[in-house]
C-alpha cells in the first residue's frame, strides 16, 4: 500500500491476487470510505477486476492502469471517466 500525499491517495496493489472473497471486498470498501473514495487498485488481475465489476464496486475505487489518469481522476474525487 502506498500513499501519495500529493493526491491524498492510496493505491494498492492487487496484482499478485488471484481471489478475493466478502470480506476482502468489504475490507477495501471501508478502507475507500476511510479514505473518502480515494483507493487506486493498481493492476488488479483479471480475476479480482471481474469480482469487483460484478459487485458494482468498480465504481468505488479507481482501476485505471495508467498512474497519471488515476491521479487525475483521483484528485477530481472520481473514481473512473465515466
Amino acid at each position: 500500500m502506498i500513499y501519495d500525499p500529493q493526491s491524498a491517495a492510496t493505491a494498492i496493489s492487487p496484482s499478485e491476487m488471484t481471489l478475493i472473497d466478502s470480506t476482502g471486498l468489504r475490507l477495501l470498501h471501508r478502507a475507500s470510505a476511510l479514505v473518502e473514495g480515494r483507493i487506486w487498485l493498481k493492476g488488479c488481475s483479471s480475476q479480482i477486476r471481474r469480482v469487483i465489476d460484478i459487485t458494482g464496486l468498480a465504481q468505488v475505487f479507481c482501476l485505471e492502469a495508467d498512474p497519471e489518469l488515476a491521479h487525475r481522476l483521483i484528485s477530481a474525487g472520481r473514481a473512473s471517466q465515466t
